[in-house]
């Protein structure tokens, strides 16, 4: 049921995440559909839920329990990395369960969740606590490669409530990957490498780094196109302009004194996220 939604809802490949459990599906596409090797690896540390996404590996990590948050989220991935996997760090501040400082403990780490469909997810924060794209802010600012995703964390794909599941739905955020093919190989090796974008709703249709300049094409004409510097810094705010195949432009030729540039894609059904891209190599 869950392959069949995203498969009638175009989507080009999913993974199941069970937690602490591994779900392999055979060596081919289910359908149209790639079906990509997952588990949420599910841990706890001092009360509170410390998940990792485990994708493209071939067994069972978790359980594990930690008297630091710091701990689990290392341990897991890398575990995840011995297998040659992708480690994705999960939801943050699901129960406010991570700080940027236990993330900075796993280097290893390749993805984290900008944004979760879960109800019991803070990802834009609160009064008092960060957002989690101001957590992978602080990341990047310390040196980190991490790329974003956006996750639906779905749990209801029946429309009959079912008593003790959050009512997540599919269809709230996803991740785009800039692969060499559509097969779980060519997937799988773009995640790993941070060849995404995370969203809401806009959609990349194509990035490209080249000389000083930064440049995005979208599909959305109402979209605000903002590029972000060190420290959360607004750059430049740009209105995409249109181009052949009903694509839109935007792009930032750097000033020169940026470590970093990333761009967030702004639109009615919400925003989307571009990796970040150095300026220079990291010490």
């Amino acid at each position: 049921r869950v392959i069949d939604w995203y498969r009638r809802h175009g989507y080009d490949f999913v993974a199941i995440t069970d937690h602490n459990r591994h779900y392999a599906p055979p060596p081919a596409r289910e359908g149209d559909i790639v079906v990509l090797p997952g588990e949420e690896v599910t841990m706890a540390a001092r009360g509170k839920p410390v998940h990792v996404n485990a994708l493209c590996t071939t067994h069972t990590v978790g359980p594990a329990h930690f008297e630091r948050r710091a701990d689990a989220v290392s341990w897991a991935v890398d575990q995840i990395r011995a297998q040659r996997g992708v480690a994705l760090v999960n939801h943050p501040n699901f129960e406010w369960a991570l700080e940027a400082r236990d993330i900075a403990a796993a280097p290893g780490a390749q993805l984290i969740d900008i944004f979760n469909g879960h109800p019991h997810v803070h990802s834009a924060g609160d009064g008092k606590r960060p957002s989690v794209e101001a957590i992978w802010q602080t990341l990047l600012d310390q040196g980190s490669v991490l790329s974003p995703v956006a996750v639906d964390d779905a749990h209801a794909f029946t429309l009959v409530p079912l008593s003790g599941v959050p009512r997540s739905r599919p269809g709230t955020g996803w991740v785009g990957v800039f692969a060499d093919g559509r097969d779980a190989r060519s997937i799988c090796d773009a995640l790993a490498a941070g060849r995404t974008y995370a969203s809401q709703g806009p959609e990349v249709t194509r990035l490209r780094v080249q000389g000083d300049e930064l440049v995005l094409w979208t599909t959305s004409a109402d979209a605000v196109v903002r590029f972000i510097g060190p420290a959360g810094e607004l750059l430049a705010e740009v209105s995409p302009q249109g181009g052949d195949g009903g694509e839109r432009m935007a792009s930032y030729r750097l000033r020169g004194d940026e470590l970093l540039v990333r761009a967030r894609i702004d639109s009615p059904r919400g925003p989307a996220w571009t990796p970040a891209f150095r300026t220079r190599a990291t010490e």
